[in-house]
């Protein structure tokens, strides 16, 4: 059975990509801040992304249902000694599987939630630790 969760006041991307730059931003991990792909400032870094998967599965015994989600991003910097050629040095998928009580859609969105807030927590230490392996390797 298809569900259309109706709650979600925008596509799936656009939420996701909101809760990320909050995310990062919050964590006041990168100097200069985080900033939109719109944005005047030119950054140190990009972070491309791509949901690969969102995907809600229903059943109907008890801990069977779940929501899935895949999200593969890439991380360019700009190549050593060269301000114009961005290169890519670090990319990954994440997946996360998370359990549902019941197949009841109120489920969905909190089951959701948890599977970005995990998501959004591994990319972040993965990010860092990425960007300071580079530094390491340049400096």
């Amino acid at each position: 059975e298809k569900l259309f969760y109706y709650r979600w006041a925008n596509n799936f991307d656009v939420l996701f990509n909101g809760v990320l730059l909050n995310y990062l931003s919050n964590s006041e991990a990168f100097l200069g801040g985080v900033v939109t792909a719109s944005s005047s400032l030119i950054p140190a870094y990009t972070l491309e992304g791509e949901i690969t998967n969102l995907h809600i599965y229903n059943d109907k015994e008890k801990n069977k249902s779940y929501a899935e989600l895949s999200i593969k991003v890439n991380l360019l910097g700009y190549t050593p000694n060269d301000s114009i050629q961005f290169q890519l040095f670090y990319t990954n998928v994440y997946h996360k599987r998370v359990m549902r009580e019941t197949s009841d859609p109120t489920t969905i969105a909190p089951a959701v939630n948890k599977a970005v807030s995990e998501i959004c927590s591994e990319m972040l230490t993965d990010i860092t630790d990425a960007i300071l392996k580079r530094e390491k390797i340049t400096n």
